[in-house]
């Protein structure tokens, strides 16, 4: 409810930037219902996902897609070689999208380690599954995709 009084501010403040206010919005949400997470405007982990959304939304077009499965030789040239400046932003969205995935779940287990968590945030599912997570990867990925989406999906739908 505290997200949606600081958004009405910033519009009353500032109605001609509504659509970063929704976003911020959106973000701060699905942060809170996700990861428990007390978003602020402007926080590295909405700006980092809506950073690798929009190079992801810019790079994976039809045509490269397209290019890349007609010729997957394409994908072994090197990102300076004429043509393929997408592989290089490829790779920064992909470094974003592996920071999204792993820091707000750090930061999730540091706070369920010092039990400071909303208790109906989707990562205590973390908490809840605790023994089976330590001798089970696939488990821990699993969440962390999981939440990944949601908070990604959050961006995606509202980014300008």
């Amino acid at each position: 409810m505290q997200s949606a009084y600081e958004m009405m501010e910033s519009l009353l403040d500032d109605p001609t930037h509504y659509t970063d206010h929704f976003t911020t919005f959106a973000g701060a949400v699905v942060m809170m219902v996700t990861y428990g997470y007390d978003m602020k405007e402007g926080e590295t982990f909405v700006t980092s996902m809506q950073h690798a959304v929009h190079i992801l939304l810019h790079v994976c077009t039809p045509e490269i897609s397209a290019l890349c499965s007609a010729f997957p030789f394409v994908l072994a040239l090197p990102a300076w070689f004429p043509g393929m400046g997408f592989l290089s932003k490829a790779a920064e969205s992909r470094s974003l999208v592996t920071d999204v995935l792993h820091s707000p779940y750090e930061w999730t287990k540091r706070r369920l380690r010092e039990t400071q968590y909303h208790p109906w945030s989707l990562m205590r599912l973390h908490d809840i599954t605790s023994m089976t997570t330590a001798k089970n990867p696939e488990l821990v990925q699993a969440i962390k995709d999981s939440a990944g989406t949601l908070s990604s999906g959050s961006v995606e739908t509202t980014v300008k």
